[in-house]
């Protein structure tokens, strides 16, 4: 079988994945049934695991979901039950963002020392000892309503510079109690945390880590000291999740198209095989070969694939068949999933119109047009080829007309800038998609496509 790696089943902490595609946390912004209809597409789509956006436990940063109270339990609830019947697992990730809680939530957020997250400017307040137990009940607080409301197990993010992170680094913590300067001080706030959480929860609930893996902030945390955390901490754990930097230095936090495939396997290679629990690894990882490989290789247990599956909600199903030219692609370009979020609060994908509209907007077309037309499209951009694509799967006669030798539009001229090229994965798409019509009951028309046609301009020559 093809990618046999990739969909051999694994179990951790008891809980058996079908295959080592996941989905680890990312922010969404999303509630209700946006939430579940987003998640729900992936199951369908063949997902093993998928782990909900980092919610945090205490109200010192209230978030989205009210995870320190228990009426998150039934909103668990339905979302475990919506997710059942595909197979794919539920994690929920636990976090307190300490310094970076954004103002508007918390004017005096909590941290291991009186240093500033960047982009949020306002000096925390160094965490007192009972404010640090106060947190940590909080954590096997909500580890508890977790488990109560179904979900499969519990991601502990101590990663992306939040508060556990802002304990384990020496560039953040500059505290000379028991919390701070030796290593296993500047441990103990995590491992209370993982201790309290696995006597609220037991042995037989899944607990698992995301941990840095390397930090790039000067006399910040190095591949080598993340290995050593990794070691120090396995024991409490279920599997190991390793993710590249903090909001100290924001631009290696997420990956973008100047990055090569699969940047963040580097720093890996010096924690992975220190570690004997499996692992989940991340870093523009886009194609099921590239994932594949990682396993194939013992680079990694499992292949966290989250803009991919952004971009294709499909894409398990398509590579189990065979079908991987008909993988939507991702381009790397961060506008629609990243930038988005950011400036509009709503998650959304250049290349998938439907991402984060599940509930109103298909991802293909459901059904044939209830009448064959005639359709003429002027214009080979990655507007007028999608268009023409829609039209050819809902069984029209589509005749796409683009005055130049090349499909693409100005996506094909901005992809020659340096850095650019995976800009012109989608229309490299969109073009191949005229052989590779959908199949309904009954075929639909052929999408022709003519070029150059009744240009004189000297570039059509």
């Amino acid at each position: 079988m093809r990618y046999a790696s990739l969909f051999q089943p694994i179990t951790v902490g008891g809980v058996e994945l079908k295959n080592r595609i996941v989905r680890s946390a990312h922010g969404t912004l999303l509630t209700g049934e946006g939430l579940i209809a987003y998640h729900e597409a992936r199951a369908r789509g063949g997902v093993a695991m998928s782990t909900l956006e980092a919610t945090s436990v205490h109200d010192s940063a209230p978030s989205l979901m009210p995870l320190y109270n228990d009426s998150i339990i039934p909103v668990y609830r339905e979302i475990a039950d919506r997710m059942r019947p595909y197979g794919m697992k539920m994690f929920a990730q636990v976090y307190h963002p300490g310094a970076a809680t954004k103002p508007r939530k918390s004017p005096f957020p909590w941290s291991a020392s009186a240093i500033p997250s960047p982009n949020i400017g306002t000096i925390p307040m160094p965490m007192s000892t009972d404010m640090i137990g106060d947190v940590v009940k909080a954590f096997g607080d909500a580890a508890r309503r977790i488990r109560e409301g179904g979900l499969d197990g519990i991601d502990v993010h101590a990663s992306s510079g939040y508060l556990l992170q802002q304990f384990m680094s020496p560039a953040t913590n500059q505290r000379d109690d028991h919390y701070g300067g030796s290593f296993e001080n500047r441990m103990r706030f995590l491992v209370e945390t993982l201790e309290e959480i696995r006597r609220v929860v037991g042995d037989d609930f899944c607990v698992g880590i995301r941990l840095p893996n390397e930090e790039y902030i000067p006399g910040g945390l190095t591949p080598q000291d993340n290995a050593d955390i990794a070691k120090y901490v396995e024991k409490y754990v279920d599997y190991v999740s390793l993710h590249m930097g903090s909001y100290w230095r924001f631009h290696k936090l997420l990956s973008t198209m100047e990055d090569p495939l699969g940047h963040e396997m580097k720093p890996n290679e010096v924690i992975t095989p220190v570690v004997s629990k499996p692992t989940i690894v991340v870093g523009r990882i886009m194609t099921l070969d590239h994932a594949n490989h990682i396993v194939e290789s013992g680079a990694g247990d499992m292949v966290s694939m989250v803009r991919a599956l952004i971009a294709d909600p499909e894409l398990v199903n398509k590579g189990q068949r065979g079908e991987e030219d008909l993988v939507r692609p991702c381009i790397g370009s961060n506008m629609g999933c990243v930038a988005q979020l950011m400036a509009t609060g709503k998650l959304s994908c250049v290349v998938n119109v439907a991402a984060a509209n599940e509930q109103t907007v298909p991802f293909e077309p459901v059904a044939p047009a209830p009448a064959k037309k005639k359709v003429l499209v002027i214009g080979g951009g990655p507007a007028g080829l999608e268009a023409a694509r829609t039209a050819a799967l809902r069984g029209h006669d589509v005749v796409l007309y683009e005055a130049t030798r090349q499909l693409g539009g100005q996506v094909a001229i901005a992809s020659r800038a340096p850095h650019r090229s995976d800009l012109a994965a989608i229309t490299d798409f969109l073009s191949r998609e005229r052989r590779n019509p959908m199949k309904w009951s009954s075929p639909p028309a052929p999408l022709r496509v003519e070029t150059a046609f009744s240009c004189r301009h000297p570039q059509c020559r």
